[in-house]
């Protein structure tokens, strides 16, 4: 199985020829009103549209960073992709972005689909501004052309559980620590964030995983292999400290019993096959 990070919560896994891609946050700047925080590693489209062909979409949740409608329409266009998310999401696709409902697979948490040669399993997160919270918020937004792309939908935060060419994997999302499942995976990739502001109470607090919660990670799921990613998102207030990433990524390679940790660069396919356990 092959890796391929594009900047923040978005990346590729590719098996067998077939590429899931994860939350494609990759519109550019002036795509959408002043209040866009584009993705600053985001490749060019050309550059993606030329390196990927995904047979299959997931979108984790409906906030703009990891629903981009612009960049799923480009998507759809090029490439009539399988999208995957939840029933919230899989409307807000077919509304927004043009997709053909039979093309679709909605996930309740619990549920199970076989997406190619990938078996997807939904885990419930815990973030902020999602759930009925977040439909609520979702639907005052839908009226506001200018917000167009702020947050296309309500509904949960999906983690995945994945199995496909003898690996087990967990894809967490944006999900605070408390929502990271018991189960025992090869690789985990990580959504690590800083602090933002609560869109709501204004309260800076910290939205998904951070540093600190990997060691409670390693014990619920006890990988083999972790993937760190969205850490360099542009929009927190405290960014993560990439530094105190690394020193600790450097900690677990010299633990030879423990898990690694890869600081995966963008734009390049890596091979995950040896997490196999």
């Amino acid at each position: 199985m092959e890796f391929c990070w594009h900047g923040s919560g978005a990346y590729s896994l590719r098996q067998d020829g077939f590429e899931l891609l994860v939350d494609p946050y990759l519109s550019p700047p002036g795509t959408y009103g002043g209040w866009y925080i584009p993705n600053p590693s985001a490749p060019p489209w050309e550059r993606f549209a030329g390196s990927h062909r995904p047979g299959a979409v997931f979108i984790t949740h409906g906030h703009f960073d990891h629903f981009d409608p612009e960049a799923l329409k480009r998507i759809e266009a090029r490439f009539q992709p399988v999208f995957v998310g939840s029933p919230e999401a899989v409307a807000a696709l077919c509304a927004l972005v043009g997709v053909e409902p039979g093309r679709t697979l909605g996930l309740e948490p619990g549920e199970e689909r076989q997406v190619g040669p990938f078996r997807l399993r939904a885990a419930a997160g815990v973030h902020w501004l999602t759930g009925e919270e977040g439909s609520a918020a979702a639907a005052k937004l839908a009226g506001r052309p200018d917000r167009y792309g702020v947050m296309p939908c309500g509904g949960p935060m999906l983690s995945l559980l994945v199995e496909a060419g003898g690996l087990k994997l967990y894809l967490s999302g944006d999900t605070e620590v408390s929502g990271v499942p018991r189960a025992r995976v090869d690789v985990a990739v990580l959504n690590i964030a800083g602090s933002m502001l609560h869109p709501a109470t204004k309260v800076e607090c910290f939205p998904a995983l951070t540093v600190d919660d990997i060691p409670e990670v390693i014990s619920r799921l006890g990988p083999r292999l972790i993937i760190p990613v969205h850490y360099d998102f542009a929009g927190f207030k405290q960014p993560v400290d990439v530094e105190r990433l690394k020193g600790l990524a450097g900690e677990m390679e010299g633990r030879p019993e423990g898990p690694r940790m890869w600081m995966v660069g963008h734009h390049r396919w890596m091979d995950i096959s040896e997490a196999r356990a």
